[in-house]
């Protein structure tokens, strides 16, 4: 008898309680929100990574959109083509002598 004694307890209370869904959904939500692998704090953590990403994303694309213009202007006017050759790798005319001075 003492084992029905707290199964009708847990009855009784069960039956008191106005609104059982209620308190199923709220202890539910309580176990989603602080309990579970995808809880609040990771959900957070999740969000605030993929706005980091979303900023980088948008500084490449204007990096890359730089690039773009400068290859545009490299290859479509032989006086700049040259101005980079000879300033990035040392190029230069046959007739030409090429000091090459280093800042320390």
């Amino acid at each position: 008898m003492s084992e029905n004694k707290p199964q009708t307890l847990l009855k009784q209370i069960w039956n008191k309680l106005p609104n059982k869904y209620l308190l199923i959904l709220v202890v539910y939500f309580i176990y989603m929100f602080f309990f579970d692998d995808n809880n609040i704090r990771s959900q957070y953590k999740l969000w605030s990574e993929v706005q980091t990403l979303k900023k980088e994303k948008k500084a490449v694309q204007k990096q890359l959109e730089e690039v773009k213009k400068e290859k545009e202007q490299l290859f479509t006017d032989d006086k700049t083509l040259e101005k980079f050759a000879r300033e990035n790798y040392y190029v230069k005319k046959d007739d030409e002598t090429l000091f090459v001075i280093t800042k320390e």
